[in-house]
C-alpha cells in the first residue's frame, strides 16, 4: 500500500512539473473569437486553476468546459499565478486517498441495505462535549433532475425525501444518546426533513400537519440563520448542474485558496460568511444543548453547507473538502467540547491553500476544537430515486 501511494503523489508531482512548463504557453495560441478574447477547451481537472485569475468558465454542447478569457491582447498569462493555482489544486488531490475503499477514520462506505442501526457502533460521547447530528435534509425533485437548488430556490421533499427523513428518524431515535431536540435552516426542504425526523414514532409521520402545531407531542423543530444553505447566487440556482458547475467551481476555487471575499456573479455569499456562519452554528448548537441540559441535538442543513463544515473540523483544504459526498439524509457526527475550547485560523491556513493562499493578512477565524466522529452515515437510507 505504501509503494502504491508513494506512486500516486509522485504522479501527481509529475502533473505539477508538466503544468509549470505548460503555464508558459502565450495566449496567442489561444483561438480567436474575436474583440481580443481567447479561448481554450480545457480538460475538467484544470478548470479551477484556470477559473482563478482570467475570464470565464462555460461548458459547451459536448459537456467541456471552456475558459474565456478576454482583453488579453497578446499578454502572457500570469504564470506565477497559474502556478500558484495548479499547486494548490495538485496539493488537494495528492493529499486526498486515492481507494475509495479506505475512508476517513469514522466515514462509512454507501451501502445497498437498509440498516436502521447505522448510529449504534458510534463510540462514547467524549468527555466533556456536547454530541451534534448534523444531517442532510431528504431527497427533492430538484435533487433527483440534478437542478440547482441552493440557497434560492425552496421546493418540498418528494415521496423518496420523506422516506428518507423518516429513516433519519428511526436511525436517530437509536443513537446513544439520542437527540430530544431538532434545529434545521430555514428552508423547506430543511424544515421538513427535521420534523418528520423528529415525530417518526407518530402514527403516520408523513402526514404530519406542517401548519399546525396544536399536538402537545409534536416536536417542532427551531431554523437557526446559521444552518443556511450556501448562496451561489442567481447564476447557479434553479439550473441544472451539468450547466452552471464551471461557475460553482470557480466560487469554491477562489474560496479554497484564501480568496475569502469573492462572491459569485450576481450577489450571494462570500467565503468569510459562509466560514463564520459554521463556526456559528457549532457554538450555537452547543449552548443550545447546554441551556436545555441535553448531552445531543440534531441539525438538518445542507449538502454544500455540509462539505465546508467538514473541511473546517478536519483542518482540511477546502478544495478537498468540497468534492465529498454528503447524501440526501446522510449524518455527521461531531462533538465538541462544552466550553467550546478553539483554535484560531490566521492568514495561511491549509483549509485555504496554505503557504500560498492569498487569505488577507488580517483574516482570523476562531474554529471550535470539533473531534470528528463520522462523516456522510447513510446505512440508514433507501437509495435516491433518479
Amino acid at each position: 500500500m505504501t509503494m502504491v501511494r508513494s506512486l500516486f503523489l509522485c504522479e501527481n508531482l509529475s502533473l505539477i512539473c508538466l503544468a509549470l512548463i505548460l503555464v508558459d504557453i502565450h495566449v496567442e495560441g489561444f483561438s480567436t473569437i474575436g474583440s481580443g478574447a481567447y479561448v481554450r477547451i480545457l480538460p475538467i481537472s484544470l478548470t479551477g486553476a484556470k477559473s482563478l485569475d482570467h475570464g470565464s468558465l462555460e461548458v459547451d454542447k459536448d459537456d467541456k468546459v471552456v475558459c474565456q478569457v478576454d482583453n488579453f491582447d497578446g499578454i502572457s498569462i500570469n504564470r506565477r499565478a497559474a502556478i500558484r493555482n495548479i499547486i494548490v489544486i495538485s496539493t488537494a488531490i495528492s493529499s486526498a486517498d486515492p481507494f475509495p475503499a479506505v475512508a476517513y477514520p469514522g466515514e462509512v462506505i454507501a451501502n445497498t441495505k437498509v440498516e436502521l442501526d447505522s448510529l449504534k457502533d458510534l463510540p462514547p460521547i467524549s468527555e466533556n462535549c456536547i454530541r451534534l447530528y448534523l444531517c442532510r435534509h431528504g431527497q427533492t425533485e430538484n435533487n433527483r433532475l440534478r437542478i440547482v437548488q441552493g440557497a434560492r430556490v425552496d421546493p418540498p421533499l418528494n415521496i423518496n425525501g420523506k422516506s428518507q427523513a423518516t429513516n433519519l428518524g428511526l436511525a436517530l431515535g437509536r443513537a446513544d444518546p439520542k437527540p430530544k431536540i431538532f434545529f434545521s435552516s430555514s428552508l423547506l426542504r430543511a424544515k421538513m426533513t427535521a420534523d418528520l425526523a423528529a415525530n417518526v414514532n407518530d402514527p403516520d409521520p408523513a402526514e404530519i400537519d406542517f401548519s399546525s402545531v396544536s399536538s402537545k407531542k409534536r416536536i417542532i423543530s427551531r431554523q437557526l440563520a446559521a444552518l443556511a444553505e450556501i448562496d451561489f447566487g442567481p447564476v447557479a440556482d434553479g439550473k441544472p448542474i451539468s450547466t452552471v458547475e464551471g461557475e460553482m467551481a470557480k466560487t469554491y476555487t477562489k474560496w479554497a485558496t484564501g480568496d475569502v471575499d469573492f462572491r459569485p456573479e450576481g450577489g450571494g455569499d462570500s467565503g468569510r460568511e459562509v466560514l463564520i456562519r459554521v463556526c456559528e452554528a457549532l457554538e450555537t448548537l452547543v449552548n443550545e444543548a447546554k441551556a436545555a441540559d441535553v448531552p445531543c441535538v440534531a441539525a438538518v442543513t445542507h449538502s454544500a453547507y455540509l462539505r465546508v463544515l467538514v473541511g473546517i473540523v478536519l483542518d482540511e483544504p477546502l478544495i478537498q473538502s468540497s468534492i465529498r459526498k454528503i447524501r440526501n439524509g446522510s449524518i455527521t457526527v461531531v462533538d465538541v467540547p462544552k466550553d467550546l475550547r478553539s483554535r484560531l485560523i490566521g492568514s495561511k491556513p491549509k483549509l485555504l491553500g496554505g503557504w500560498i493562499s492569498r487569505t488577507p493578512r488580517d483574516f482570523t477565524l476562531s474554529v471550535p476544537l470539533c473531534k470528528m466522529i463520522r462523516i456522510n452515515e447513510t446505512r440508514h437510507v433507501p437509495l435516491d430515486k433518479i
